[in-house]
């Protein structure tokens, strides 16, 4: 649900279904990062126009929780599970997945 903070007794402006609860949003350039409960980050690009707001990516990390995502220079890195996972944040694909076990992730 987005509302307008400038104007609370508005009401909602728009909203949209995801697949599961959201654990962590991150605003990074002109992006939302929304880290989900199903292993999924959904990205939403089209922040100015809260009447069009839905994700345009939602990137599969695993099926942990999403708790963590941080944006730095090209990049966005997120936990899932034991995984921290490195994403362009141009293409917003997956470039790295890094865990802390032998398996790969």
């Amino acid at each position: 649900m987005v509302l307008d903070p400038a104007d609370p007794e508005k009401g909602n402006l728009c909203h949209y279904l995801l697949s599961d609860s959201v654990l962590k949003l991150t605003l990074f350039g002109d992006v939302i990062y929304a880290g989900l409960a199903d292993g999924n980050l959904a990205v939403f690009t089209q922040i100015h126009n809260p009447k069009k707001i839905e994700p345009e990516v939602l990137i599969k990390l695993g099926t942990d929780r999403v708790p963590a995502v941080f944006g730095s220079r090209d990049h966005v890195y997120a936990s899932c599970g034991n995984a921290v996972v490195t994403i362009d944040a141009k293409t917003h694909t997956i470039e790295v997945c890094a865990c802390h076990t032998r398996n790969p992730c």
